[in-house]
């Protein structure tokens, strides 16, 4: 997708960039009381190295295991390919919220695309018009798109063209942390 990545890539980038500060893994793909429920990510310290504790939350028990950053990289991966369903990952500038539906996870950094936009270094064309054919089943944003600005709706963190797209092709489905739209 133009301006967005595989989520091993984000993953990648926030490790990498010691910038990852925790996530949490939710509703398992498959129902089995030997698989973790939750699974929880941290870095730590240990003998002056960092470290990402992975904790998998079980009904009666918790396991902690802490993993070097190129491990912690692949088994965050993994765990979001063939694990689970929803993902929060936590950084120092941002937060991820990835919603897995049995098809390639993506994602975009929407200040990053307008930003781009505005400068002349990214045309918005080619997502304006994914967005238009609703080929996203779910966009998740953390304000009402469809709310005035003094009400806390949109910002100017994506593109005119994006907004419209969204408005006009999407619908809100669910209102909680985040503003879950699916097309109309």
């Amino acid at each position: 997708m133009a301006g967005g990545t595989d989520v091993g890539a984000l993953i990648r980038e926030l490790v990498e960039g010691i910038s990852l500060t925790g996530a949490s893994l939710s509703r398992p793909r498959r129902s089995d009381p030997s698989r973790p429920a939750r699974v929880t990510v941290a870095p730590v310290m240990v003998g002056g190295s960092l470290r990402y504790r992975f904790t998998a939350h079980h009904a009666t028990r918790s396991n902690d295991e802490n993993l070097t950053p190129e491990a912690a990289i692949e088994r965050l991966t993994h765990l979001l390919e063939t694990g689970f369903r929803q993902g929060l990952l936590q950084s120092t500038d941002a937060d991820w919220q990835v919603l897995v539906a049995g098809k390639e996870v993506r994602y975009t950094d929407p200040f990053s695309l307008a930003f781009a936009a505005r400068t002349g270094q990214w045309d918005d064309r080619e997502l304006v018009a994914r967005v238009e054919r609703g080929e996203f089943s779910l966009i998740a944003l953390r304000y009402d798109i469809f709310a005035a600005s003094s009400e806390g709706g949109a910002a100017d963190d994506l593109t005119p063209g994006l907004y419209a797209a969204i408005r006009a092709h999407y619908r809100v489905i669910e209102r909680n942390v985040v503003i879950l739209y699916a097309p109309r």
